[in-house]
Formats: structure tokens, C-alpha cells, sequence
């Protein structure tokens, strides 16, 4: 009984003897890091076939771990599935003469893909060619010197704080449904952004080949810059708004809306052909618009059919300062000057508010409506 009493107690003092502190460290305790959730992008886990380099086959989130080099006759990375996530995670996609698109997919009616956070760059198709895909989401993406599109994506998108730089054709293409937020599109060989039936909001297109923004359908633009775009400014279909826009020095109109759309609180200065162009039942309210027609002909507003309002407008120094073809517009509240005519064509059967054209008359005037012409 005394040897296992003399046991117990020596296990015990060499028990002491080898343990740590009873009190923890100061500060918070680490959580054991666990696996990555994510499926890296490699030839093992994403091998590739006659036109791709890597090609993702099943729904997951994926991620780049380092620069892809294209290869001639392929896509860098393709698309083979729905409910993908890639994260680019900063890294470049590079591609080669004869090399087919950085990204691509959608072909079979696949849908669910989201892009983000890294270059897709010299790629012979478009960096990203996603234009039969449905539910896309591309954000933080650069895309610059590709053969056909920087970024093309599918209907029901989102593309945000993306900037396209120097591609062939256009720099963001969304078909149908889509939302182009933040983004700079500049240098492309045709538009800057193209889309139907969407929002863009928030972007500068500058320095393309054709227009600066054009939507196909009903479109909504705010807070929206197009400026030295060789082909125009911006151009919307039937149904558009846009509000708080700028278009400056482009190289035909600076704002283009089909029928039944508003143009309102934008500065269009110093484009080629008309400021603002209108059709028929639109409202064209409290814009600036200075130095339009330098061409020759055009105006600071134009309505080409019936059925108008212009209201509120600042004219300053352009061909026409109103120039309205058709019946039944109503001009007030306008204020014209240096124009080499002021009111072009407001006559017949549009309504012309009194014009009021110096300061003793202006004093005088009781019409809230009048337009002032100087």
C-alpha cells in the first residue's frame, strides 16, 4: 500500500513538473484555420480540352492561383456548366494572337455565372464572352486589347467597376435585362457600352469609335459621361430616361431618345450635330446646352416629331438654340442666347410661349411661361 501510495505521488510531481501555464496568452484565441471552401483553377482539378486551356464541368466557386497564359485556337477558361463562381483573385489572363476569349460561356442555355477581381487582357475573341448566358454578374474587372469585346454578357446581368480599354469592337455589351454601373469604357474600336432594356448608371465612355452609350429599347441613364465619341454620345430607344448626364464634344449628337422619353437636368456642349434630340411625345427640361451644331447644323434641342414639351432649357451659342419640326410642342420657360436663331422653326402648329427679349420686358413680363431670347 505504501509503493502505491509513493507511485501516485511521484506521477503527480512529474506531472507538475511538464505542464504549461494555467493561464492562457492575452488576446483573442485563433480559430484553427480549416480547408479552402473554393476549388483552385488548375489541370488537375479544371483540365481543358481542344479549345481550352482549363474548363470547369461542375457548379462550384473556383479560383485563379496565379497568371494564365492563352494558348492559340483556345479559350482561356471555359464555362461548361451553371451556378459558377470564378475569383480572378488579382490575377491576369493574358492572351495571344489566334487565342479564342479569356472566359467564355453560356452555350447551352446555361445560367448563374459570377466573375470578379482580376485582368482579362489581348484575348483574340472578347476577354469575357458570356452573351448566351442568363443571371451574370461581372464586377472588378479590367479588360483591355481584346479582338472583339472587352466584356459581354448575357441577359438579366449586373456588370460593375469594370473598366474596358482598347478592345476592337465594343467595350460592355449587355443583351437584355441587364444594370452597367461604375464602369469606364474608353479607346474601344466601335461603342464605348451597348445594352438593351437596362440602367446604366454612373459610367464614363470616352474616346470610342462609335457612340459613347447606345440602348436598344427602353433605357435608363444617370449621371452618365460620354465625351470625344467619334459616332455620338448617347442614344436610347422608346420609353428612356436620363437624367443628370453630361455629353460633351462627341462626334454627332450629344443625346438621342426615341419616342415617349424624357432628357432632363443633363449639360450637352459642343457636339457635332443636335444637343438633344427628341421624337415625338418627349419632355426635354432644364438642361444646358452650349456650342451644339458646331458642324454646321444642329441644335441645342431638337424635337423632329409632335407632341413635345421643352421646358426650362438654357441655349447658349449653338446653331439652333429650339428647333422644332413638328405640331403640337409646347416651348416655355426657355432661356436662348447667341444662338444664330434662338427659336428655329416654332411655329405653324406647336405653341411658342411669348418671347420676351429685353430687360425692360423681362421686368414687365407677368407669363411665368415666357422664354427669354437674347
Amino acid at each position: 500500500m505504501q509503493a502505491c501510495v509513493r507511485f501516485v505521488a511521484i506521477l503527480l510531481l512529474t506531472s507538475f513538473a511538464v505542464a504549461g501555464p494555467l493561464d492562457p496568452p492575452a488576446g483573442p484565441i485563433a480559430p484553427t484555420p480549416g480547408p479552402e471552401p473554393r476549388i483552385p483553377i488548375g489541370p488537375d482539378t479544371t483540365p481543358g480540352d481542344s479549345d481550352s486551356t482549363y474548363r470547369i464541368a461542375t457548379g462550384g466557386s473556383y479560383y485563379l492561383t496565379g497568371n494564365l497564359e492563352g494558348e492559340v485556337g483556345k479559350h482561356g477558361i471555359e464555362i461548361a456548366t451553371s451556378n459558377v463562381t470564378i475569383d480572378l483573385n488579382g490575377y491576369v489572363l493574358n492572351g495571344v494572337a489566334g487565342s479564342l476569349s479569356g472566359i467564355s460561356g453560356g452555350a447551352g442555355g446555361t445560367t448563374s455565372m459570377q466573375i470578379r477581381n482580376g485582368s482579362v487582357n489581348n484575348w483574340g475573341g472578347s476577354g469575357i464572352e458570356l452573351s448566351f448566358a442568363v443571371t451574370v454578374v461581372v464586377e472588378d474587372v479590367v479588360a483591355e486589347g481584346n479582338g472583339l469585346h472587352g466584356i459581354a454578357s448575357g441577359t438579366s446581368c449586373i456588370v460593375r467597376s469594370c473598366i474596358v480599354r482598347d478592345n476592337d469592337t465594343a467595350g460592355i455589351v449587355g443583351f437584355g435585362n441587364c444594370q452597367i454601373e461604375s464602369c469606364v469604357a474608353t479607346g474601344n474600336g466601335f461603342l464605348g457600352i451597348q445594352l438593351s432594356n437596362g440602367v446604366v448608371r454612373s459610367c464614363t465612355s470616352t474616346l470610342n469609335g462609335g457612340r459613347g452609350v447606345t440602348g436598344v429599347g427602353r433605357v435608363v441613364m444617370s449621371d452618365v459621361q460620354v465625351a470625344e465619341n467619334d459616332g455620338g454620345g448617347m442614344a436610347g430607344g422608346s420609353d428612356s430616361v436620363f437624367t443628370n448626364c453630361s455629353a460633351a464634344n462627341n462626334g454627332d449628337f450629344g443625346i438621342s431618345v426615341g419616342n415617349t422619353s424624357i432628357v432632363e437636368r443633363c449639360t450637352v456642349n459642343s457636339n457635332f450635330a443636335d444637343g438633344v434630340l427628341i421624337t415625338s411625345r418627349c419632355i426635354a427640361r432644364d438642361n444646358v446646352c452650349e456650342g451644339n451644331g458646331d458642324g454646321g447644323t444642329g441644335a441645342g434641342v431638337h424635337a423632329t416629331g409632335d407632341d413635345n414639351h421643352i421646358e426650362g432649357n438654357l441655349l447658349l451659342n449653338n446653331d439652333s438654340g429650339v428647333d422644332a419640326d413638328g405640331n403640337r410642342t409646347l416651348v416655355v420657360r426657355n432661356h436662348a442666347r447667341g444662338n444664330t436663331a434662338n427659336f428655329a422653326n416654332v411655329s405653324g402648329g406647336n405653341f411658342l410661349a411669348h418671347i420676351v427679349n429685353d430687360a425692360a420686358a423681362m421686368n414687365a413680363a407677368t407669363n411665368s411661361n415666357v422664354n427669354w431670347s437674347f
